[in-house]
C-alpha cells in the first residue's frame, strides 16, 4: 500500500459529515460494512473512547455477538473525541451499499494525491497492476497488520475483530511491498478487548502453521487484486 494513505483517509472524509465519524471507526477498529449498517455504539471515558459492535458475521460456529474495546483518546481525531465527549454518547452507522461507492470514489485521492511525484507513482504502480480501489475491508487487513506487528497474540486479535478463532488471524493482513514495516498505528488498547464468546486457541503448529503462512499469503495476493 502507499505510504500514508489511512492518513490521508482520515484528511479527506473530515470534510464529508456524512461519513466522517464512519470513516473514524473503519479506520481505527476494522469494521465489516454490516457491522456499521447495525449501528456501532461509542461513548466518552477518561480512560479511552469506548466502542461496542454488534457482529455482521455471526453464525452457530462463527463470529462474535458483539465486542467492545476502548481506542487511545491521544490517536484520534481530536475533533472525533471532542464531539463524543460532548454527547457524551453517539451512535455511528452507515448504508453498506452507498459506503462502499464512496469509499471507490475516494480512494485515488486517498492512495493517489494530486501532485507530479505521486502521479508518476501512480503510473508506475498502474504499469505493475497495482492499483488500489479502497473498502471497508483494506481497513480490516489494516488493523490485523497493526496489532500483529505490536506483538498481540493471535487469540486477542480474533476476540478485537470479532472471529471466534484464533486460526482465523492467519488470513488476515497486507502485504508491506517490499519497502519495510511502516510504524504500527493501532488505538485499540488491548487490555479492554472484550467479545461475546471465548475465542478457540490456534490448532496450528509446526508443517500447520508454515502451510496457513504461505496460504495466508495467498489470501492477502487475492485480497488486493479484490480491491483493485
Amino acid at each position: 500500500m502507499p505510504d500514508g494513505w489511512r492518513t490521508r483517509f482520515l484528511e479527506i472524509t473530515s470534510d464529508h459529515e456524512q461519513y466522517a465519524d464512519a470513516a473514524v471507526l473503519l479506520r481505527f477498529c476494522g469494521l465489516r460494512p454490516t457491522e456499521l449498517c447495525k449501528g456501532v455504539d461509542v461513548s466518552f471515558s477518561t480512560k479511552g473512547i469506548k466502542v461496542r459492535i454488534l457482529g455482521g458475521k455471526t453464525r452457530k460456529t462463527a463470529g462474535q455477538p458483539w465486542r467492545f474495546f476502548r481506542l487511545n483518546s491521544a490517536l484520534l481525531p481530536k475533533s472525533f473525541v471532542d464531539k463524543v465527549e460532548r454527547a457524551g454518547k453517539i451512535k455511528v452507522a452507515a448504508e453498506p451499499d452507498a459506503l462502499r461507492m464512496y469509499l471507490r470514489r475516494i480512494s485515488d485521492q486517498v492512495f493517489w494525491p494530486v501532485d507530479a511525484k505521486q502521479a508518476e507513482s501512480r503510473n508506475q504502480a498502474k504499469s505493475r497492476n497495482q492499483e488500489y480501489v479502497l473498502s471497508a475491508y483494506t481497513f480490516r487487513h489494516a488493523l490485523v497488520t497493526d496489532l500483529r506487528d505490536e506483538g498481540w497474540k493471535a487469540e486477542t486479535i480474533a476476540a478485537a475483530i470479532g472471529e471466534v478463532s484464533a486460526d482465523t488471524v492467519a488470513y488476515y493482513g497486507i502485504r508491506s511491498g517490499g519497502r519495510g514495516k511502516s510504524p504500527s498505528s493501532s488505538a485499540v488498547l488491548m487490555n479492554s478487548v472484550q467479545a461475546a464468546l471465548p475465542v478457540r486457541p490456534s490448532k496450528m503448529e509446526g508443517l500447520d502453521a508454515l502451510l496457513a503462512q504461505k496460504e495466508s499469503a495467498i489470501v492477502r495476493s487475492r485480497f488486493e487484486q479484490m480491491t483493485k
